[in-house]
């Protein structure tokens, strides 16, 4: 007994504040710990990684994202809406509106990774494998 616990009281305790720790590091958004950039200078910096990525210079997923939270690069709920629309299209298997729609989620925003995923099943419904396979390996 130590201060009046034994030593499965003190673990859990321990682990009950390491737990509590976590959530609050998880409830801050990407944007609040890397925030030392101006929205602005986010945005360039995104647009220049996605330019990289395309012509092959970088593969570096991570950094595109993290440049997109802090530029805000596309509205959660547009995002949404936009998927919902990409679905009910997938769901009638009218997969040109589907591929259409993707193609403006993605140029909304390139790391938008469902956007690729769904250019891949609509690729795929109609028939063009060159692509659905390239799509599938980025999403």
């Amino acid at each position: 007994m130590y201060w009046g616990f034994s030593r499965w009281e003190r673990v859990m305790k321990a682990r009950r504040i390491t737990y509590y720790y976590l959530i609050v590091l998880a409830s801050i958004s990407p944007t609040v710990l890397c925030s030392e950039k101006t929205e602005q200078e986010a945005r360039v910096t995104y647009n220049n990684l996605v330019e990289q990525f395309i012509n092959g210079k970088t593969n570096d997923l991570r950094a595109m994202r993290v440049a997109a939270a802090e530029g805000r690069i596309e509205n959660e709920f547009v995002a949404r809406a936009a998927q919902k629309k990409i679905n009910e299209a997938l769901k009638v298997s009218d997969f040109q509106l589907a591929l259409r729609l993707a193609r403006e989620a993605v140029d909304r925003n390139f790391v938008n990774m469902e956007a690729h995923f769904d250019m891949s099943l609509a690729y795929k419904g109609l028939g063009n494998d060159a692509f659905t396979s390239r799509r599938t390996c980025l999403s």
